[in-house]
């Protein structure tokens, strides 16, 4: 059953065609002995050929999962694909930064880095390198959410904390003098003084 629910869920994703997937499912012999499961049932007769099936299919299979599951899931493939080297990860990043704005605060700072891509030549970094630091953030950060997950099995991963968490969002090279730790007023008030 798992293998068939991250089937789903990379069709959900686009990480699969529909056409693969339905090939898949008529020549699972497996899965047709069991059409007295609803899920089962509902796979095979699902028109595959209708127009806006991507979006009937999501609508409908996802009905059959918990949002956690499938949010969890998707964390977890999208730090696979950028720890393997994406070469065009905005789309995860803004992901990752609005999860991080929800439920998942420790996504908030590989979310941000969709903001120094956008801007890397001010940076003073050239893409390719931002891109290799986003991967051995990706990486550390699967690494510790699957060390998470062997001791919390099950467990929703909105209660993972990260033990490497980044201090701030200022980027790495912003001007030293630019940031300032303490305030120059003792009291917002008084800044005329």
């Amino acid at each position: 059953m798992e293998d068939l629910k991250e089937r789903i869920f990379k069709v959900i994703e686009k990480q699969v065609e529909m056409k693969e997937f339905e090939n898949w499912l008529y020549s699972n012999i497996q899965l047709s002995e069991r059409m007295d499961e609803e899920l089962i049932l509902q796979l095979y007769i699902f028109n595959y050929n209708q127009q806006g099936v991507d979006y009937e299919f999501k609508t409908l299979f996802l009905s059959f999962f918990e949002e956690r599951e499938f949010t969890d899931w998707k964390i977890i493939a999208n730090l696979e694909t950028l720890s393997e080297g994406c070469k065009e990860p905005e789309t995860i990043l803004a992901d990752f930064c609005d999860l991080g704005y929800e439920n998942y605060p420790y996504l908030t700072s590989i979310g941000y880095n969709k903001y120094e891509l956008e801007d890397y030549a001010y940076f003073n970094r050239s893409r390719e390198q931002m891109i290799n630091e986003i991967q051995e953030e990706a990486s550390q950060l699967l690494a510790e959410i699957k060390d998470w997950l062997r001791t919390h099995p099950g467990e929703d991963l909105s209660k993972f904390e990260s033990r490497t968490k980044k201090i701030d969002m200022i980027p790495n090279n912003f001007p030293e003098n630019v940031i300032k730790t303490e305030s120059t007023s003792n009291k917002w008030w008084e800044f005329w003084k």
